[in-house]
């Protein structure tokens, strides 16, 4: 119990709670009174993000609206006094001192949020455009307030301003109302330490041009529903030290000159992230010295962890099926070696630090595949996660080269996600003896035709790494012996380090006969049997 437990620091209790999430979090505000007192302060950093992981839009804008009023209630007098004399009638008691200064955790301003929240608070006035002056005072009330009574505050989030019950606050009365922080005491120096910063395409120029004079040391920059914005292109110009960037844009847009201002900061860049955006600019990721992950995908509606796609032995997932491999006409071959020889001298900096390489498209062009290549090969075994997909199967010469060159030059992966050619399956012992911290595996063979492993089953039992954690061989067009699959968990049993083994098996092989020999050594505590379901789905293209 806790309360048996003994009595340990602030400091140790709050780092333990950084490594909750928000949801075992709030239960711990619940446990005791010092539980709670060191878990509210993790809760309230980001109390706009915290609440949107578990609640829908009308719940989520119902919690901002409680959350602005919470900050309210912490008001000095003056404040309270000014919004009183201004004839502002809030629906909520501004009297009162509550529990904790909650304010004073705050690290991270998502400004449109608690725009948006004040602008329903005042919804007792019909007429949007009345709304705007007290809306306005609310805003630079609590603008000051939280600049002069938040140490940890370097973080402004511009981006998702929600739709409400009723209509949201303009975005261009947002814009103007923004531009009042700039007189606030100590706004400043506020804008001067910003580390984090997002925004979205649509942000008001003049406005984002105001913080890049401003601020020189963002270190995170989050860009939304983006397109070339001179404001945006002006602030990455700016900085000295950028080195996280995540891009979300689902729209067809051109944002060339984006891509120019952030190859302008290649030397600094640590974490690039492109989510949504059709346009693969593989060469800004290869003029990065210092990058140690970058992640690109596009048409996805949501990027979910593995865990979301895999199921308990009774359960069943369903996922689209591909497009089998088509040979490029003789006019479009042409056109693509052009732009592969185009794209070939493009100098290729050494990736040393390149960790984590995650690549979600619908394919992979022809212009891209040898700068691929040459990347993995320059990162000179640094990588330790590589995640491929590709909707439209790659050629299998090509397959065949990526997958060999992963096998050769990546000794130290840890964890790989990719779909091959079947005839490439025979190599699974190769890489297995390459790569001997492998921890975690996802191969899918291609649609052409099915093809027996039983063969390389029996044999990657010998190479097993001992720290594999998941194997899992998307067997749709793949067959395979029960003799096969005993050999391998019989190997399992003797080599693996830590057990039990995440063992993922496509349902249409789940019989009787491998069902009962699963649960054995499920039983043995040897693997955790996991399965997979196919629906054929046609994909528009």
């Amino acid at each position: 119990m806790p309360s048996s437990l003994p009595s340990l620091p602030s400091e140790l209790y709050q780092k333990l709670f950084s490594f909750l999430d928000s949801q075992t979090l709030f239960a711990t505000t619940r446990v005791d009174r010092v539980w709670c007192i060191n878990s509210i302060p993790i809760l309230w950093r980001e109390p706009f993000i915290t609440i949107s992981y578990h609640e829908h839009l009308y719940n989520y804008t119902e919690k901002a609206l409680l959350i602005v009023k919470i900050y309210l209630s912490c008001l000095p007098d003056e404040s309270k006094s000014i919004i009183k004399n201004a004839g502002i009638n809030i629906p909520y008691p501004l009297d009162g001192n509550p529990t904790f200064n909650y304010s004073s955790f705050l690290h991270n301003l998502n400004y449109l949020v608690l725009s948006n929240s004040l602008y329903d608070l005042i919804s007792y006035e019909p007429n949007s455009l009345l709304r705007i002056k007290p809306c306005k005072i609310l805003i630079q009330e609590l603008l000051k307030f939280l600049i002069s009574n938040s140490s940890g505050l370097r973080s402004i989030d511009l981006t998702n301003p929600l739709i409400s019950k009723g209509s949201p606050m303009p975005l261009k009365y947002l814009g103007k109302s923004f531009m009042n922080i700039f007189s606030v005491p100590g706004a400043n120096t506020f804008i001067s330490n910003l580390q984090s910063f997002s925004c979205t395409g649509h942000s008001p120029p003049e406005l984002i041009y105001s913080i890049s004079e401003m601020a020189k040391r963002i270190r995170s920059l989050g860009l939304q529903d983006l397109q070339d914005n001179d404001g945006i292109i002006a602030l990455i110009n700016a900085q000295k030290e950028l080195k996280y960037v995540r891009i979300d844009s689902y729209y067809p847009s051109d944002i060339s000159q984006i891509y120019s201002a952030l190859k302008s900061q290649s030397n600094s860049l640590c974490k690039v992230s492109i989510i949504g955006h059709e346009r693969f600019l593989l060469d800004l990721f290869c003029q990065c010295p210092n990058l140690e992950e970058f992640i690109f995908i596009h048409d996805r509606p949501e990027d979910k962890d593995y865990d979301d796609l895999v199921h308990p032995m009774e359960g069943k997932i369903q996922v689209r099926d591909r497009p089998r491999y088509r040979q490029p006409s003789n006019t479009r071959k042409n056109i693509l070696s052009a732009q592969a020889q185009l794209h070939a001298s493009i100098p290729i900096l050494n990736l040393t630090k390149l960790r984590k390489m995650k690549i979600h498209q619908r394919l992979l062009r022809t212009e891209h595949r040898s700068m691929l290549i040459q990347l993995i090969q320059k990162t000179q075994g640094s990588l330790q996660d590589i995640d491929f997909d590709f909707i439209v199967p790659l050629d299998p010469g090509f397959s065949k080269q990526l997958f060999m060159t992963i096998c050769s030059e990546c000794p130290n992966l840890q964890r790989l996600n990719i779909q091959i050619h079947n005839d490439l399956i025979t190599q699974l012992t190769r890489l297995f003896d390459n790569c001997e911290n492998l921890i975690e595996i996802h191969l899918s063979g291609s649609h052409d035709d099915t093809q027996d492993i039983t063969n390389t089953i029996f044999k990657i039992g010998k190479y097993l790494p001992k720290n594999l954690q998941l194997f899992d061989l998307n067997l749709q067009f793949w067959t395979y012996s029960l003799n096969s699959v005993k050999s391998f968990l019989s190997q399992c049993y003797e080599k693996l380090n830590r057990k039990p083994l995440i063992y993922v098996i496509h349902i249409r092989f789940f019989k009787q006969e491998l069902k009962d020999l699963l649960e054995q050594y499920e039983k043995k505590g040897v693997i955790v049997v996991k399965t997979r379901k196919v629906a054929y789905v046609d994909l528009f293209f």
